[in-house]
């Protein structure tokens, strides 16, 4: 670092084990959360969608009453009702990932005095960032140093212009930052070089919060689909008693199931 650039302000940066203990308390800097057997879950999540559920009801209704070719023909409509599922899955899937993609995939820190370069998953709130010219934020925080120094916001914003960014006074703390001294995630660093104290990561980033409202549109049911979900809960109430009617006029008749 060079001695214009250095900052009273945490001016060690954290230890390794100040670093270990934030990443347990924060989780990793990452847009979404890995949940283990997601694919499994999807599929599950896809596979009691109401109408999913009333067709495989019917088809089994049809096996039992011993009419295996209309039961067949109910499992085959079942492809299109779950291709939407996994469609709509793969489009928030792919959205996150692009999201992904745009962030830094390593970072610039200083932890324990020295200079470091670490995964950008392992950054964590209150890390000593180093951007420099070409640089994409990785997480949200505040500017305690910078010199010569404009970003690149229009993923955030829209805006085509570099926005002008100054440093925040190593005394100043809190909630009263002023937008000239923030960096966002997933803005870039077009000209000057700068430090800067983290102060949110993952998806309590700006960039973090579309990535949320991405994943939570795609997940929404549409109007049609609330609609839908709601007939298919009715109709599924009406089959389930005409089904044990049927069972139980036959018991009475003494009749053989097929």
């Amino acid at each position: 670092m060079s001695p214009d650039m250095s900052i009273p302000f945490h001016a060690q940066g954290l230890t390794e084990e100040e670093a270990a203990q934030r990443l347990r308390l924060h989780g990793p800097n990452r847009l979404r959360p890995e949940v283990p057997h997601a694919r499994l879950l999807e599929f599950l999540k896809t596979l009691f969608d109401p109408m999913a559920v009333m067709l495989m009801l019917a088809a089994g209704t049809y096996f039992l009453l011993g009419e295996k070719r209309d039961g067949i023909i109910l499992l085959i409509a079942l492809i299109p009702v779950l291709g939407v599922d996994v469609v709509m899955e793969y489009r928030s899937r792919e959205a996150l990932k692009k999201l992904s993609e745009s962030m830094a995939p390593r970072s610039r820190v200083v932890r324990d005095g020295r200079e470091t370069d670490i995964p950008a998953e392992e950054l964590v709130p209150g890390d000593l960032l180093l951007l420099r010219e070409g640089d994409k934020a990785p997480a949200d925080g505040v500017f305690r140093r910078c010199a010569n120094l404009s970003m690149d916001e229009s993923q955030l914003t829209g805006e085509a212009e570099p926005r002008p960014k100054r440093a925040m006074g190593a005394g100043m703390s809190g909630g009263g930052f002023e937008e000239e001294t923030l960096f966002f995630a997933g803005s870039m660093v077009i000209t000057g070089q700068s430090q800067g104290e983290v102060l949110r990561t993952g998806l309590d980033t700006r960039f973090g919060q579309i990535a949320r409202l991405v994943a939570e549109e795609d997940g929404e049911k549409t109007p049609l689909q609330l609609k839908t979900n709601l007939l298919v809960r009715r109709l599924g109430y009406a089959g389930f008693g005409v089904v044990g009617l049927v069972l139980a006029l036959q018991i009475l008749r003494g009749l053989a199931f097929p």
